[in-house]
């Protein structure tokens, strides 16, 4: 599965640059929201490595739950943050690159 998740996030990623090549004007403008069930953790790691062209401000994660059970508890999320932040920074304004949320309002309020 995990196998999977990697080539699924590779594709996403690839196909997210794509994109953002038919807008040169809004490189590095770009946002990446996802959730962590199929792979998009992957391609969050590889467009918040990727330097212009085609790089992104930030990407979020959302919270995947089945059976009203996260997918990945709150400990893992928590250190899943603070590796990614610490990996990939802060944008020029000195604002995470990197957020993980269960519900978008708690997006909208990072």
């Amino acid at each position: 599965r995990q196998r999977l998740n990697q080539e699924m996030g590779r594709i996403k990623a690839r196909r997210f640059r794509d994109y953002a090549q038919l807008f040169p004007e809004f490189d590095g403008k770009f946002v990446f929201i996802g959730d962590d069930g199929q792979g998009d953790l992957e391609a969050a790691r590889q467009l918040l490595a990727q330097t212009s062209p085609g790089g992104v401000a930030w990407c979020a994660l959302r919270a995947v739950r089945r059976s009203h059970k996260f997918l990945i508890d709150d400990d893992n999320r928590a250190h899943l943050v603070q590796k990614m932040r610490s990996e990939f920074g802060q944008d020029p304004q000195g604002r995470p690159r990197f957020f993980y949320f269960a519900e978008y309002v708690e997006l909208a309020q990072q």
